[in-house]
C-alpha cells in the first residue's frame, strides 16, 4: 500500500469523515482555567464592594457635609519657637478662643490662649498649670484641651458644625460589542454567567476606563454640544480632584519616603473625628516598591489579596493608623509617571454613585443584527462621591529603582 500524508479523508454517504479526527473532534476544555489580565481596576472594584449610595435623580447632584471641628492642629513655623515665645503660628486655629487651653504633645507643655488674632495665629501664656516651657518645633502637635470660660462669657460661634456644599456630575459610559453567531453559540466563558468572551473583554476594558476616571477625572460640563439633540455632556470628578489638603511629593527620590516622613504625613489623616482607623493606599509599582522597602523590617511581607486580585502590604504608623497598600496596576500604569503615584482612601467616606435606573449593564441585541453578528452594548452611569477629604491624601514622585 502506498504511503500517504495524514490526515486523509474517505467519502461516505452524505458526510466527510476524518480518519485522523484531530481537526474535527470537540475539544475538552476546562472552564476553570482563567485568562490573564482579568483585572478591572482595583479602585472601581473596591467601590462596587462598598454599600451602594442612593442613586441620583439628576445628572448634577449635590450634598452637604456636617462635621465636628478639629481637636488638634500643628505648629507651622519652620524655625520653631524658644521657651519664651508667646506668639504661635499654627495650621488652623478654628475651634480656639480666648481662655482656651492647648497641649503641645511632643513637649508635654500646657499653654493658655489669651487671644486668637487670625485663623492661623495664637497668643499664649507659656508653661501654664505648672507645666515646663520647652522649645517648640515645626509640625509639633497642638491638642485643644477645651475652653475655660468666665461667667457670662460668649463662646466661639465657630465651634458649631458648618455644612459645606459639594457637587458632582454623573457620567454615562457606553461601548459597543459585536459578537459573531459562532462565538455566541460555542465559545462561552465558564463561571461568568455564560457571558461570551468578547463581552467580557469589553466589560473589563470599560471598567478600567471608569477606574481611571474615578481616580483622576476632572469635573466638567460641555455647554456647546455638537448638535442640539446631543444635549449637555457631563464629566465626573475623580478622587484626585477632590483632594486639596494632603499631598506628599517624593520628588523622584524614594528615600524621601522614610519612616519619619511617612508618619509625619499619615498620622494627621487619622486625627479627624470622622476618620476611620484604617485606610487603603492604591498605587503603582514604583510607589508600592517604596512602601515595601520601609515595611521590610517592621511588618509581614506583602501578600496576594484574592478578593481584590492584587498584592497588598500592610503598614501601621507609630500612632496606630493602618495603611493597606494595594498595587493597582491598571489605575497607575507601569512604565509611566503614574507608577510613582498613589491615593490614600478612607473607605467610610467614598461611594459609587449611579443615575437612577441606569446601572452598568450588558444589553444584548440593542441594534439590528447582521447576518452572522449580534450587536450588543455595555452602558451605564458612574460617579464618585467623596466626603471629609481631610481624612485622605495623595502621594506622587516615586520612581522605579531597578532596570
Amino acid at each position: 500500500m502506498p504511503s500517504v500524508t495524514l490526515p486523509y479523508t474517505t467519502q461516505t454517504t452524505g458526510i466527510a469523515v476524518g480518519d485522523n479526527d484531530q481537526f474535527f473532534r470537540i475539544r475538552d476544555i476546562d472552564p476553570l482555567i482563567r485568562e490573564l489580565n482579568m483585572d478591572d481596576g482595583v479602585f472601581y472594584k473596591v467601590l462596587t464592594m462598598l454599600p451602594q449610595e442612593a442613586p441620583a435623580s439628576q445628572p448634577k447632584y449635590e450634598w452637604s457635609e456636617d462635621d465636628v471641628p478639629a481637636v488638634s492642629t500643628q505648629i507651622n513655623f519652620a524655625a520653631g519657637y524658644n521657651t519664651v515665645a508667646t506668639g504661635l503660628t499654627v495650621d488652623d486655629s478654628l475651634g480656639l478662643i480666648e481662655n482656651s487651653l492647648i497641649y503641645i504633645a511632643e513637649t508635654a507643655e500646657i499653654c493658655y490662649v489669651t487671644a486668637v488674632p487670625s485663623a492661623t495665629t495664637l497668643t499664649v501664656v507659656r508653661g501654664f498649670a505648672g507645666s515646663t516651657p520647652a522649645a517648640i518645633s515645626d509640625n509639633d502637635t497642638v491638642l485643644f484641651l477645651g475652653d475655660q470660660l468666665p461667667e457670662l462669657a460668649v463662646a466661639n460661634v465657630n465651634n458649631g458644625s458648618i455644612p459645606t456644599e459639594h457637587y458632582n456630575y454623573i457620567q454615562r459610559w457606553s461601548k459597543g460589542v459585536s459578537i459573531s453567531d459562532l462565538q455566541d453559540n460555542v465559545e462561552m466563558m465558564g463561571g461568568v454567567g455564560q457571558m461570551p468572551r468578547e463581552v467580557l473583554r469589553k466589560a473589563l476594558e470599560m471598567k478600567r476606563q471608569i477606574n481611571n476616571a474615578l481616580i483622576r477625572g476632572r469635573r466638567n460640563m460641555i455647554v456647546s454640544p455638537v448638535t442640539a439633540a446631543d444635549g449637555f455632556v457631563y464629566t465626573t470628578h475623580g478622587f484626585e480632584g477632590y483632594i486639596q489638603t494632603n499631598e506628599l511629593d517624593l520628588g523622584g527620590d524614594n528615600g524621601n519616603l522614610s519612616w519619619e516622613a511617612l508618619n509625619n504625613f499619615a498620622n494627621p489623616l487619622f486625627r479627624a473625628t470622622s476618620s476611620s482607623p484604617s485606610k487603603m493606599v492604591l498605587c503603582g509599582e514604583a510607589l508600592f516598591s517604596a512602601f515595601t522597602k520601609i515595611a521590610w523590617d517592621r511588618f509581614e511581607p506583602a501578600s496576594f489579596e484574592p478578593t481584590l486580585g492584587a498584592t497588598l502590604q500592610r503598614v501601621v504608623t507609630d500612632q496606630g493608623g493602618i495603611l493597606d497598600v494595594v498595587l493597582d496596576k491598571y489605575g497607575f500604569l507601569a512604565g509611566t509617571p503614574l507608577s510613582g503615584e498613589g491615593i490614600i482612601v478612607d473607605l467610610a467616606h467614598v461611594g459609587l454613585k449611579e443615575f437612577n435606573g441606569q446601572p452598568l449593564t450588558w444589553r444584548p441585541n440593542v441594534q439590528a443584527n447582521d447576518a452572522h453578528v449580534r450587536q450588543d452594548e455595555l452602558w451605564g452611569t458612574a460617579s464618585l462621591k467623596l466626603t471629609h477629604e481631610s481624612t485622605m491624601g495623595k502621594i506622587k514622585g516615586a520612581v522605579v529603582e531597578y532596570t
